[in-house]
């Protein structure tokens, strides 16, 4: 755990950073993110002591930074920076293993040959200079340096902002595939908040040197501490992060009774009780619906229902919602199982423009 506490960065009387608090959980990623000086970097380049405080403290591991030597503490934590900082005249052999050859160990084929698989390079990259990869590749040389010799922190500053967009999305995906696999504490400085949002944990937003939000990507978008946030953020990424992220099983009425062997009786009170007008039911392995006006009318015929894997994205259930009006749609999990009821009118407020709305849905 990274622990700031009451943490200030003074240059002269302008305060950079303004006494700040928070914590940064182990093998979290967690993301910096504000407009240009807001003390985002500086209080990243505090960490390992690139840039040192003017009052407060900072605890790895209930460990004060101030009492670690400078070189050992940034020998300890990895470090990846935009330009990325590749060696021109070494290999890409060298320049993975260069921290750790100047601390007087021996080079590791084995481990480089490891982590250039975690990148999707092979062995073939070893021997190759700088110059002769493209800026995604070199990038990906710079974050399997910071790995080399398995620290516990990585701080990343800016590290995918030079790159084009399309290269900057595959490394996004590589990193969080990658944290998944590594299990680190990383620290990710941006501007780009559609980068936080798609990487982070958690999300801390800073502006004039002081901390205005720390959340999940849900919690800002949905619950945003002040006009700030929502202007940072903007109406329009709350719908585009409902569309990439949330699924059926997100916007599911689990409560939604469904029929098992109920008399007509029965199942007319079930749904006058619950306040529905349809009923699911599951016959010979698949399902239809009740309908209480048909019942109330003795009319016993069975209506075909919409099925809907819990995994459909969003996306897709939008089309079928909208090719579908009327029925009722019902929610499977793998096994065909029911698991409830899409919830119509949940899926409709989370896409109101009015982020408020979608607070009742983050947990």
């Amino acid at each position: 755990m990274i622990s700031f506490r009451n943490v200030t960065k003074a240059y002269c009387d302008f305060l950079a950073v303004d006494h700040i608090n928070f914590d940064i959980e182990s093998n979290e990623l967690f993301v910096i993110i504000g407009p240009s000086g807001s003390g985002k970097t500086t209080t990243m380049e505090m960490i390992n002591r690139l840039t040192e405080m003017t009052e407060g403290d900072i605890y790895i591991d209930d460990k004060n930074i101030k009492d670690i030597n400078k070189v050992e503490l940034r020998r300890s934590i990895g470090y990846v920076i935009q330009d990325v900082g590749l060696m021109p005249h070494m290999t890409i052999s060298e320049n993975i293993s260069l921290v750790n050859r100047l601390k007087g160990e021996k080079k590791d084929e084995n481990r480089i040959d490891e982590l250039l698989r975690l990148v999707n390079m092979d062995e073939s990259f070893k021997e190759r200079y700088p110059e002769e990869l493209s800026g995604g590749q070199q990038q990906r040389i710079g974050v399997i340096r910071a790995l080399y010799s398995d620290p516990n922190i990585i701080l990343m500053d800016e590290a995918f902002s030079a790159l084009d967009p399309v290269t900057r999305s595959e490394l996004q995906d590589e990193l969080i595939h990658l944290q998944e696999t590594i299990k680190k504490t990383i620290v990710f400085v941006t501007h780009d908040m559609d980068e936080a949002l798609k990487i982070a944990d958690r999300i801390a937003v800073m502006n004039d040197g002081k901390i205005e939000q720390i959340g999940t990507p849900e919690q800002l978008i949905f619950n945003p501490n002040n006009t700030f946030i929502q202007k940072f953020i903007g109406e329009e990424r709350q719908r585009k992060y409902i569309m990439e992220h949330f699924k059926v099983k997100d916007f599911t009425n689990k409560s939604y009774p469904k029929a098992l062997d109920e008399s007509k009786d029965k199942l007319i009170s079930i749904m006058k009780q619950q306040r529905i007008s349809k009923i699911p039911v599951k016959i010979e392995g698949n399902y239809y619906a009740y309908d209480l006006f048909r019942l109330l009318e003795d009319d016993f015929e069975l209506e075909d229902v919409v099925v809907l894997n819990e995994n459909t994205d969003f996306n897709t259930a939008m089309n079928i919602i909208s090719a579908t009006k009327g029925k009722l749609h019902i929610v499977v999990d793998e096994m065909n199982n029911y698991t409830g009821v899409l919830d119509i009118q949940k899926l409709f407020s989370m896409l109101s423009t009015d982020s408020k709305r979608g607070e009742a849905y983050v947990e």
